[in-house]
């Protein structure tokens, strides 16, 4: 954001980095695709590495809580063991 004088000296202040965090944001989303910004953002596990095998269980109308296991994420494993 120009907080004081970007249109008489063309001068951003920049007072915290969240706009250069913004900026990196946008680049990324404009190079890489979609698919690969789908991630878990606690393990950086791939939403793709999972996904293929939740969408299974809920075609099948599988309602054995072993194919749900099987078919979480490295996150919700983890969180369910420390039960």
């Amino acid at each position: 954001a120009c907080l004081c004088c970007k249109a008489s000296c063309i001068k951003w202040c920049q007072c915290c980095g969240m706009c250069a965090v913004g900026q990196e944001d946008r680049e990324i989303q404009r190079l890489m695709p979609k698919s690969a910004l789908l991630i878990d953002y606690v393990t950086f596990q791939p939403f793709a590495d999972y996904y293929s095998k939740i969408l299974a269980v809920r075609k099948a109308q599988d309602g054995s809580a072993l194919s749900h296991l099987r078919s979480m994420s490295a996150l919700s494993t983890i969180m369910l063991k420390a039960l």
